[in-house]
């Protein structure tokens, strides 16, 4: 750790060992690594069994109650569970939340648009220096590389052990208490491994979507903390001025192209999708009769639901705080210091005001 060099990828020992994360669970259709994924994770087939699950609710919600017999072919759990409705529902926004995250990875693969914003696990996995991504400061850097090693434990132990096992209970057992034998090997068990196998996926696709949101914002508040820091000490002169106006429009630039390229529409689809969700396994949890196991699986998911939207409410929020906290201090620099004109020979115009009502992140407001 004491031959940390910015200008150096980062030693062995230190980095990740979570290379092409994304394109590893199915997501990502750009390999940044040599890594392969597994023919299970292919990106299509992923993305076929989610829809065929979405479908399948969507005709149970079509069916009647008196419609059993088809109802328990279609392997729908819900109805089992006398929770036809909202359970169809959930399970319709949960995979709906994947489909939309697939569809914009592959639309931004169809038009070249690549995903920039994950140039930060590009450095923690040791193909660039953290200087070419704009970070210096080491224990910034260390700290964020230790959290995602955190971090990605927890969703791999959560997603490939808790999820899958919760999901084949919650879609078995009722079969298992309700149905014939026959009825439970024919159509239980087919149906409980679907959906547990496209359970487990989807939980990789928008579990670590969340994770990654979080660090790209932490990778985005130090590099506004750098700038706040050194406004607040006041080391802002002739000199370095023009230079610390074109590096800060450039991390203005940077957050907004994060923005416009995915992160916009992915929280667009959090607010419409996980608000629904929230609301219909709370509803399942508090109000619907289960057995003790059921009611721990449903509890289970609403407060993971619930802390997830907490949790990007409060990360979005605190990218806003930090990008905001440079006005004051620079506003009252500008009011208090006279600067010497810029030469026209430097062809530059700096307009502070453009850069003080630069877009950032409107949405975070609403």
């Amino acid at each position: 750790m004491d031959s940390f060099d910015a200008n150096k990828r980062l030693p062995p020992n230190i980095v990740l060992n979570y290379e092409n994360n994304l394109y590893k669970i199915g997501l990502n259709l750009i390999s940044s690594g040599t890594k392969k994924r597994s023919i299970f994770k292919n990106p299509l087939l992923i993305f076929s069994l989610n829809f065929v699950i979405v479908v399948k609710s969507i005709i149970s919600l079509l069916l009647t109650e008196e419609n059993e017999n088809l109802l328990i072919i279609n392997g729908d759990f819900a109805h089992l569970l006398h929770v036809r409705i909202h359970g169809n529902i959930c399970i319709i926004l949960f995979f709906l939340f994947c489909l939309i995250s697939q569809l914009l990875y592959f639309y931004n693969f169809k038009n070249g648009i690549k995903p920039i914003y994950l140039k930060v696990f590009d450095m923690m996995s040791g193909l660039v220096s953290p200087k070419s991504i704009g970070l210096t400061n080491k224990e910034e850097i260390y700290g964020m590389i230790r959290t995602t090693k955190v971090l990605f434990r927890i969703c791999e132990w959560n997603n490939n052990k808790v999820i899958p096992i919760l999901a084949l209970a919650i879609s078995l057992l009722p079969f298992v208490k309700n149905c014939s034998t026959l009825d439970t090997i024919l159509f239980g068990i087919p149906n409980s491994l679907l959906f547990a196998f496209c359970t487990h996926n989807a939980c990789n696709i928008n579990i670590f979507q969340v994770v990654y949101f979080y660090l790209i914002c932490r990778y985005i508040k130090i590099k506004f903390k750098e700038s706040n820091d050194f406004v607040r000490q006041k080391k802002i002169n002739n000199k370095n001025f023009l230079g610390f106006i074109r590096d800060l429009d450039a991390k203005y630039s940077e957050l907004n192209e994060f923005d416009l390229n995915f992160w916009s529409k992915y929280l667009l689809s959090i607010w419409v999708i996980f608000v629904a969700l929230v609301n219909f396994t709370l509803y399942i949890f508090l109000f619907v009769d289960l057995n003790i196991i059921l009611k721990l699986v449903s509890g289970y998911g609403s407060v993971l639901f619930i802390l997830i939207f907490i949790f990007i409410i409060s990360t979005a929020s605190s990218v806003n705080y930090e990008a905001n906290q440079i006005y004051k201090p620079l506003n009252h620099i500008m009011a208090n210091q006279s600067f010497k004109r810029l030469s026209l020979t430097e062809k530059v115009k700096v307009n502070i005001n453009e850069l003080i009502n630069l877009k950032i992140w409107s949405y975070f407001l609403i």
